[in-house]
């Protein structure tokens, strides 16, 4: 599993743009069409409570920057290699689904306990590149403590590997899955 770097960036101190980026992260699809849009799951509990309701978790990310002189928002692109992409192509979309969002949460709880935000799992493909399942990411300001997010940029790829660990075993599981 592998991190982009998208136009956006890696992270920012911008609420104003966290409407547009929840807006991507669940409507960026191709072959999404008649406004429909991928469900969009929380990390932590008060954005799990939160579960596909778009326009909530947009308000919760902009409140939860509130009173911070600097709220530093990160936003993730999380993605599979071709050969495991391919393993998981052999799958339904749903068991597909279900395991990138295991391997998110695990990630999340153990990685970086405590933050909290929001995520959407896609199947699509990229340039020259087959459909592969990857996960767009953004996370709030704030820990689920309230304490604002103090993550450095190392800290968050090792977060992003231990997120690689993961998809490793969901891969595997998938694989017997299909057996």
């Amino acid at each position: 599993m592998s991190q982009r770097y998208g136009r956006a960036g890696f992270r920012h101190r911008d609420p104003s743009r966290v409407g547009a980026q929840v807006h991507y992260i669940s409507h960026r699809e191709e072959g999404l069409v008649g406004g429909r849009r991928r469900e969009l799951f929380g990390i932590g509990e008060r954005y799990r409570a939160l579960r596909g309701n778009e326009s909530a978790i947009r308000k919760t990310l902009r409140d939860d920057a509130r009173g911070l002189r600097s709220p530093v928002f990160f936003r993730f692109i999380l993605t599979v290699d071709n050969r495991t992409a391919e393993r998981f192509s052999r799958l339904e979309s749903s068991v597909s689904e279900r395991l990138l969002r295991d391997a998110m949460e695990k990630t999340f709880r153990g990685a970086v306990r405590g933050t909290q935000g929001a995520f959407s799992d896609h199947q699509h493909g990229g340039f020259d590149r087959p459909a592969h399942p990857h996960v767009h990411a953004l996370l709030s300001p704030r820990f689920e403590n309230g304490m604002a997010v103090h993550i450095s940029p190392g800290l968050a790829r090792t977060g992003v590997s231990l997120h690689a660990e993961s998809a490793d075993q969901a891969d595997d599981l998938a694989v017997r899955i299909n057996l």
